[in-house]
């Protein structure tokens, strides 16, 4: 039996992450073009290059400019990280989860196969408050939202893979849980978890 099935988390409230995109991506095009204007007011005359100050004036031309590129290039990773929607696809027992950077750009986060999935459940209850304060267990938030989007809930799939512990934490509709659980262990339901579909 082939089953696939895809879900997208999208970003709740675009407005915020959308903001913080632009502010970024301003500050990026401002140290750039400061970088340019000193590289091109150290080369006209600004500096001068004679051989008994020649460290100075490189330190003087480059220092300035290899601090603002290197400024301007953080401020372009943190735009890029602003507008971030995660893409949840299964495919008769494999997950793949994905990062989508604004719409264009798709990076895989994680892969598993639901076989190491030894626990499912909802963020809320004490079975994901237990599982997450283990020591040792890396848990990964597959949503840029803080509250969970229309007709889904938050959930999470606690697995094994390469004998580390994993929590992955989805903000995704009941059907993506239960073809997950429909393709692992029928254990690895919580206890307290009730199904609504």
């Amino acid at each position: 039996m082939d089953l696939y099935y895809e879900e997208t988390s999208l970003v709740k409230y675009p407005e915020k992450p959308l903001k913080r995109y632009k502010t970024f991506r301003i500050l990026f095009i401002t140290c750039f073009v400061l970088g340019v204007i000193w590289l091109l007011y150290t080369f006209n005359g600004g500096v001068n290059f004679v051989d008994e100050y020649i460290i100075e004036a490189v330190t003087i031309t480059f220092l300035p400019v290899t601090a603002l590129f290197w400024l301007g290039a953080i401020f372009w990773k943190l735009a890029n990280k602003q507008y971030i929607d995660y893409d949840y696809c299964f495919n008769s027992g494999h997950m793949i989860v994905s990062k989508i950077y604004k719409n264009s750009k798709r990076v895989s986060v994680i892969q598993f196969n639901t076989i190491n999935v030894y626990q499912i459940g909802k963020v809320d209850s004490e079975t994901y408050k237990r599982e997450t304060s283990m020591p040792n267990v890396k848990v990964i938030k597959a949503t840029f939202n803080e509250e969970p989007s229309e007709d889904k809930g938050f959930y999470y799939i606690a697995f094994t893979q390469d004998a580390k512990k994993i929590v992955l934490v989805l903000d995704c509709t009941e059907q993506m849980i239960l073809n997950v659980y429909k393709f692992s262990s029928k254990l690895v339901l919580e206890r307290d978890f009730k199904w609504s579909i």
